[in-house]
């Protein structure tokens, strides 16, 4: 892997040492520290493989849109059946089960229940962190942590998961290793000492498989974790202003199973049916 500095305004440069090539064309920038950080195949350098630049400021955006216009990564992991789509109207609905309850009045929305009751305080997080943040007190604070627990007792008593406490702050070859970057780098927060705050648990439980050679007799390996997770919703402008559904930060609980790729449908269906059961 070679470096290489470019305009006239760059700092010393630095191997990247996460990236994958894929016919030639840019796959991945971020922006660190008012620098892009540019990995691509570029063979006027002489030397064969990833290269990693160090593009100054005025560049930077320039680079980053460029390279994410060209970026084209492999799509052998998804199932034949699976739909290429722009958005989620593309979704196929696969099953449901019951349906919708009918109310014979005007159903409230949770935030006018919640602010009614003292249970939500959108005002009081909006003084302490701006919008898209709730505090919740009392009886709903304790039922969301009771459904947490809840959860997890099910998933590592019954459905034979490994409860983990993982770090919510990780570092950039993390995030490269689920797919959060750079796709999604917009989406998420980055602290200004190069930390990003994880969109989900998938992220670190995933990669607690990362740089490591397992035995097949050793999988599947099942984990479960309760984490707070950090979403910029930059995308979401306008859209559920008001209420719990797009916030900056929120608790959730999730499952990732590491598997034989032989074995990863059935292991995706049996994933399925612990989700289910919660239900």
């Amino acid at each position: 892997m070679g470096t290489r500095g470019v305009g006239d305004d760059c700092a010393p440069s630095y191997t990247l040492s996460q990236g994958i090539d894929y016919e030639g064309a840019f796959i991945s920038a971020t922006l660190a520290k008012g620098w892009a950080v540019v990995v691509s195949d570029y063979e006027g350098l002489g030397t064969p493989g990833l290269h990693t630049y160090m593009v100054g400021p005025s560049q930077g955006h320039a680079v980053l849109d460029a390279a994410r216009a060209a970026q084209r990564l492999p799509e052998a992991g998804l199932a034949a059946d699976v739909p290429i789509g722009p958005d989620e109207t593309a979704n196929v609905e696969i099953r449901k089960w019951g349906e919708p309850k009918a109310f014979s009045f005007e159903p409230k929305q949770h935030f006018d229940i919640g602010e009614a009751n003292g249970l939500m305080d959108f005002e009081t997080a909006a003084r302490l962190s701006g919008a898209r943040f709730v505090v919740l007190k009392g009886a709903l604070a304790r039922l969301e942590r009771a459904l947490a627990n809840f959860m997890l007792d099910q998933h590592t008593l019954k459905n034979g998961y490994t409860e983990i406490n993982p770090p919510v702050l990780v570092r950039d070859e993390t995030m490269y290793g689920t797919g959060q970057l750079p796709k999604f780098a917009e989406d998420l927060f980055r602290t200004e000492e190069g930390f990003w705050l994880i969109p989900t648990a998938e992220v670190p439980l995933t990669n607690l498989a990362g740089d490591t050679v397992m035995e097949e007799a050793d999988l599947p390996q099942r984990y479960t974790a309760w984490t707070p997770c950090f979403r910029s919703e930059a995308g979401a402008a306008g859209r559920d202003t008001r209420g719990m559904i797009r916030q900056h930060q929120f608790s959730k609980v999730e499952m990732v199973s590491i598997t034989h790729p032989e074995k990863s449908e059935e292991e995706l269906e049996r994933m399925t049916g612990c989700a289910e059961g919660i239900l």
